[in-house]
């Protein structure tokens, strides 16, 4: 379809969110369009009409407490996927287990997860992958931490650490950062109230009402059926259970990453791939991607490395609000180009 800077996924068709208006989030009750970037959640007149996206691993997102709420696209990742998306506000970071979790940060000692998949392949049959893989991750005092979960600080839980979608207390939104997820998303009140095309045809109007169940995009501009929820059959090598993102700015990033509680977590780079983010910024390399981007990669990498070699667009609808917010941008400046 139109506007999807991703050519080969299979997305559901946005267009419906274009006359969309401004209502109230359930939670905060603020007003908002298409999602409150604050609490976390989709409003309540678009809500079954979204797609939701099911992943193999559980992600956690740790925020710089210092971020606009609204510059990020780590709340779709939160609102599309709510069953296994979590955000932390640093310094609330869960106590991880070392063996069960990795985090994703690049470096010199960084792995990627071809490194990870030949570490399976070697030491298969030496004990869990978790055990072996991992090992070195462990404290020097033999022990690991405690759950995942559990949202502490110094023993203590954290009131602002929250499982996506599972409470009413106000989620905290990260705002991107470092290598991977380094640029800041749109200010959504601002890309929100931009205007729809002045040519919009009266015969589109079906069109942007037509449900999301019915209808998904390809990015050769094709539309078809969507495709069916998938159940996974879950590998038995997956070397980890949870993937931590950190959104912070590069200079803000230092004090989270050398937390004690991430220090023994083993670090996982992507691969390097260009972005498609539209907000440009002097020195910012093309491949610094935004977080929901570098979710999505990640996770198709996982898939594709350790479930099944044959990716069928499980997971492309993480990108369904980067691409609709992508296509008004792009008509934007087009009608600004015509003015000139």
């Amino acid at each position: 379809m139109e506007g999807n800077p991703f050519p080969d996924t299979i997305i559901a068709d946005w267009r419906f969110l274009d006359a969309s208006p401004r209502s109230h989030c359930r939670k905060c009750s603020k007003s908002r369009k298409y999602y409150c970037y604050s609490c976390c959640v989709p409003l309540p007149h678009l809500e079954s009409g979204l797609p939701k996206v099911k992943l193999p691993v559980k992600v956690d997102i740790i925020k710089h407490p210092s971020e606009t709420d609204g510059k990020s696209t780590a709340p779709h990742a939160v609102i599309l996927a709510p069953e296994d998306v979590a955000i932390h506000t640093y310094p609330c970071i869960p106590d991880y287990d070392p063996r069960k979790v990795v985090l994703v940060f690049p470096g010199e000692h960084s792995l990627s997860l071809e490194d990870l998949t030949a570490d399976c392949s070697e030491r298969n049959g030496k004990g869990s992958s978790h055990d072996t893989i991992i090992r070195n991750t462990v404290g020097p005092d033999g022990l690991t931490t405690t759950d995942p979960g559990s949202g502490a600080v110094n023993g203590k839980p954290c009131s602002n650490s929250q499982q996506s979608g599972t409470t009413d207390a106000e989620l905290l939104v990260p705002a991107d950062g470092d290598k991977l997820s380094i640029l800041d998303e749109h200010k959504e009140d601002t890309v929100s109230e931009a205007k729809t095309s002045d040519s919009g045809d009266a015969a589109d109007d079906q069109l942007h009402k037509r449900s999301l169940a019915d209808m998904t995009s390809s990015g050769d501009g094709e539309e078809t059926l969507e495709l069916p929820s998938k159940k996974f059959k879950m590998s038995p090598n997956l070397p980890f259970e949870k993937v931590v993102f950190i959104d912070a700015t590069w200079n803000q990033t230092h004090n989270i990453i050398n937390d004690e509680r991430l220090k023994n977590l083993k670090r996982v780079e992507l691969r390097t791939r260009n972005s498609n983010f539209w907000r440009t910024q002097e020195g910012v390399p093309k491949t610094y991607l935004s977080t929901i981007e570098a979710i999505y990669y990640f996770i198709r990498d996982l898939h594709t490395l350790f479930i099944d070699s044959e990716y069928q667009h499980e997971y492309d609808n993480l990108l369904f609000f980067f691409c609709h917010i992508y296509s008004r941008v792009q008509k934007g400046s087009q009608r600004a180009e015509k003015k000139v």
